[in-house]
């Protein structure tokens, strides 16, 4: 007695296909024909409304698809009878299509330029938006073939090389010789908030890269703490501290640290930290929170941002670049030490 053969697809209609697919299949559709399309030729060649529906069900779901797809700004137009008497649907391709942007040279550069300054602050509110769009725009860059190739307009629209780096390939080398084989390091570091550069000895953990910067993190020996180090602010040659070794804490993630605010970056209990922030920076911040971060907004358009710092003192930072528009109101304790710094800052500028 032979063996029975078991169907893999059990018999019946085929199953029905999710919304989205079923409005990208008629979008597709559309654009792939010529001609106007009237529904009864849609009806079994577009992948949706093929099913065991009736055909006043089918038209009904294309009704609806249409008017959401409309919704959505895809022009799907209807002809009674196009120039050849022919009836249907159709998608007007230069409607549809974002067109080529097009730009001089000149209007190039000054536009990659423009957005270099107000961009300045890399994580500014819309420091990443502005980067991505210099980004599309070159793609119809105006200049010829060999210069779009070329270093320099790769320096322009901050493609492949960052301008405000200035990162000494060998640099880099260095430490990705050092992460890998766990040899310290030492190198001449200006900080941020430092008058003169220092020399710094780190373990160095890991490398990533995060808004077109590369940053160190590893282990400082003269802080005895967890430190990231932006690679552009390091001064000389990195140099390699040979017959020594370390071990990287098992817990240790690069990725995480590329995504933290210098003030998350020490250990222990975090503060919480309340800053007052003016109209004109609210809306942006508002759309820009990061994880953990809250923004209480009053009726003038101003609000309180909220935030967990285990480095409070770092913030201050962040607050300085705002100006006027962002003020501490606390812990009071943050609050007189910003208060002295500020003051501090105005009597050195006397």
């Amino acid at each position: 007695m032979g063996r029975r053969r078991v169907p893999l697809v059990p018999p019946g209609p085929p199953p029905r296909i999710a919304k989205v697919e079923r409005l990208l299949n008629l979008v597709a559709f559309l654009l792939s024909m010529d001609e106007p399309v009237p529904f009864a030729k849609m009806k079994g060649r577009v992948i949706g409304y093929d099913d065991e529906a009736t055909h006043e069900a089918l038209e009904k779901r294309f009704d609806r698809d249409k008017a959401e797809l409309r919704g959505m700004g895809i022009p799907i137009e209807f002809t009674a009878a196009d120039a050849m008497g022919r009836t249907g649907y159709y998608i007007p391709k230069d409607e549809y299509y974002l067109r080529e942007i097009d730009f001089t040279v000149e209007e190039a550069m000054l536009l990659s330029i423009l957005t270099h300054l107000v961009a300045d602050d890399r994580r500014g509110p819309v420091a990443g938006n502005l980067r991505s769009a210099r980004q599309k725009v070159s793609i119809d860059s105006p200049l010829p073939e060999t210069v779009r190739t070329s270093v320099a307009e790769q320096h322009l629209f901050d493609l492949k090389l960052s301008p405000s780096t200035g990162l000494p390939a060998k640099n880099l080398a260095t430490l990705q010789t050092a992460v890998h084989k766990r040899i310290p390091v030492t190198f001449t570091y200006h900080g941020l908030k430092r008058e003169k550069p220092t020399v710094r000895v780190i373990e160095p953990w890991g490398l990533g890269n995060a808004q077109a910067e590369w940053y160190l993190a590893g282990y400082s020996r003269e802080r005895e703490a967890e430190r990231m180090f932006r690679l552009s602010r390091i001064k000389g040659p990195v140099k390699l501290v040979k017959g020594e070794t370390y071990e990287v804490p098992d817990d240790f993630d690069m990725g995480r640290r590329l995504g933290r605010e210098v003030w998350e970056f020490d250990e222990g209990e975090p503060t919480t930290v309340r800053i007052r922030i003016e109209a004109d920076e609210a809306w942006m911040l508002e759309e820009n929170l990061r994880e953990g971060q809250t923004f209480e907004r009053d009726e003038d358009g101003s609000g309180v941002l909220t935030l967990d710092a285990t480095r409070p003192s770092a913030v201050l930072a962040w607050i300085a670049k705002r100006g006027s528009a962002a003020l501490v109101e606390e812990p009071e304790s943050l609050k007189e030490q910003a208060i002295a710094w500020f003051r501090d800052t105005l009597e050195r500028h006397r």
